[in-house]
């Protein structure tokens, strides 16, 4: 479905803008601001949609992924979870974590594109001008928090609490992942981990926790 507004005057420049349904939630507004000699220019932005009024929010064209975008993110969701599961079966333990984490960070990124508009905005990652970061650019970190803090994937501890796994919560074993994960680091591993390594029963735990299969 698809609609188009009248053209709006705004001093001399004439505003089309042509919606196009993403969700139930999310609508695309497509602004034409005007024409140069080298062509058309125009700005996408993301609206919510509420009985029959619309309110514009920060859903800026560098917050959401396009369609190409997010049907590769679906089958990268499936790809590293095979690829995770082969290295637990395979004893590959530390591989197994590391591919977990990956298919933990393209599940947020697209429950993130999906439900974009429950994202309060003080939330949303910001480059250093202040204007939103692109969905792709978000960090295990802060795609953790923003689901923390939206209740996506509760959590029991704080994250400078000690390991309680009889408080813990499945947002506390993803914070787990991402530490493992942060293993493919040399750094990270003698600073973090030294003279250890990933077991049988700290990859399958966190697979379990986080219904990877």
């Amino acid at each position: 479905m698809s609609l188009k507004t009248d053209k709006l005057r705004t001093g001399d420049v004439f505003w089309t803008a042509g919606m196009a349904c993403l969700t139930g939630q999310i609508v695309k507004i497509v602004v034409l601001l005007g024409k140069t000699a080298t062509g058309s220019y125009s700005e996408t932005i993301y609206i919510s949609f509420c009985a029959r009024r619309y309110m514009i929010s920060e859903r800026y064209e560098t917050f959401k992924l396009h369609e190409k975008q997010y049907q590769e993110l679906l089958r990268l969701c499936g790809l590293y979870r095979r690829e995770a599961k082969g290295c637990m079966e395979g004893k590959s333990y530390l591989a197994g974590c590391v591919m977990i984490g990956a298919a933990l960070e393209a599940d947020l990124i697209a429950t993130c594109h999906c439900f974009s508009d429950k994202i309060p905005s003080e939330l949303i990652p910001r480059k250093k001008n202040s204007k939103p970061k692109h969905l792709l650019k978000w960090s295990l970190f802060e795609l953790l928090r923003v689901a923390r803090e939206c209740g996506w994937l509760p959590s029991g501890l704080s994250l400078d609490e000690e390991w309680n796994h009889q408080k813990a919560h499945v947002g506390d074993y993803a914070q787990v992942v991402r530490e493992i994960r942060n293993l493919i680091h040399a750094n990270r591993y003698i600073i973090d981990f030294p003279q250890d390594r990933v077991s049988q029963s700290a990859g399958w735990n966190c697979a379990s926790r986080l219904s990877m299969w």
